[in-house]
């Protein structure tokens, strides 16, 4: 799609499925954060795809984000957050030398992007809703919701491990 030569692109896609800290999180167990993960490439090609961001765009964007929130809510809001960057990022490139000709058509096609946006996530929303209502009724009751902030800070990544995100801790602790 973006015209990178083959084995480039082979080599980016096998980066991308081998980074250690997927290996630590498929082998502690979190498979459905695996998932997520790698729904992430899916989503920013369907905006990619599309090459303006349209209807459709749209609303496969909110099929694909509200999937990524089915598998965990945790990498949602990142991946959100990256493809809501993304959109800005191709509007930009495809709308910004229109600022200064006609100013009229480009706060219309601004407003154009908000309510492509805003179609997405009330998608994905609608979506992942049998997983967030439940969530969302259960969560203050469970033991979690009593956590102080130091209990939350205990098993934080200290600063001298963030290495680990790039180099693996062979037999270290999965969660770091």
């Amino acid at each position: 799609e973006e015209g990178v030569p083959f084995k480039a692109a082979m080599l980016g896609g096998a980066a991308f499925e081998l980074m250690p800290k997927m290996h630590s999180h498929f082998a502690a167990g979190h498979i459905t954060m695996v998932c997520a993960v790698m729904l992430t490439p899916w989503l920013l090609w369907v905006v990619r795809r599309q090459r303006k961001i349209n209807f459709n765009a749209a609303m496969w964007s909110g099929v694909v984000l509200g999937g990524i929130a089915l598998a965990d809510l945790r990498w949602a809001a990142y991946a959100g957050a990256l493809w809501g960057m993304y959109c800005l990022y191709l509007f930009g490139c495809a709308h910004l030398g229109n600022w200064r000709k006609d100013t009229g058509q480009f706060w219309k096609a601004v407003g154009g992007l908000g309510l492509r946006m805003a179609i997405s996530v009330v998608l994905a929303l609608g979506i992942a809703a049998p997983q967030l209502i439940p969530l969302m009724e259960y969560s203050p009751l469970t033991t979690r919701s009593m956590l102080t902030p130091a209990d939350n800070l205990s098993f934080a990544l200290p600063l001298e491990r963030l290495i680990n995100l790039a180099f693996p801790d062979i037999g270290g602790y999965a969660e770091t």
